[in-house]
């Protein structure tokens, strides 16, 4: 799935929280107790775009790099994170996800992808 509210929590302990809409077909996912958190460079608008659409088969021809708990995560993002779901609260429609940060990898020559007012932008340097 493609996330839309997504920030760091903490530094100790390593926690990051995401929104997830209590309707949302995925959620599922979160009994799981193990998610992993692809940071997309700005290069990959289209899988984003992707993984928010209603399509069967999101992983259907994509490079993957699965996480040590199997999940699969589409390779070449900016930043991954594997984590482990702490907690989940209400929030209005939607209900706030709580994750542990296990492991992280990130690629230092990319730029984050960022959406913002219905459009997808690239982070650039001021100046």
């Amino acid at each position: 799935m493609t996330i839309s509210a997504f920030c760091s929590l903490s530094l100790d302990p390593p926690l990051v929280l995401f929104c997830l809409n209590r309707n949302s077909s995925h959620r599922a996912a979160l009994t799981h107790g193990n998610v992993c958190i692809s940071i997309l460079s700005e290069e990959q608008a289209s899988l984003s775009s992707r993984f928010a659409s209603k399509s069967e088969d999101r992983f259907a021809g994509l490079d993957l790099d699965p996480t040590p708990q199997g999940i699969p995560a589409p390779a070449g993002g900016l930043a991954r994170l594997d984590c482990r779901v702490v907690s989940v609260a209400e929030g209005g429609d939607h209900d706030i996800v709580i994750c542990a940060v296990e492991a992280a990898t990130h690629a230092d020559e990319k730029r984050p992808l960022v959406h913002c007012q219905g459009a997808y932008h690239g982070v650039h340097p001021l100046g």
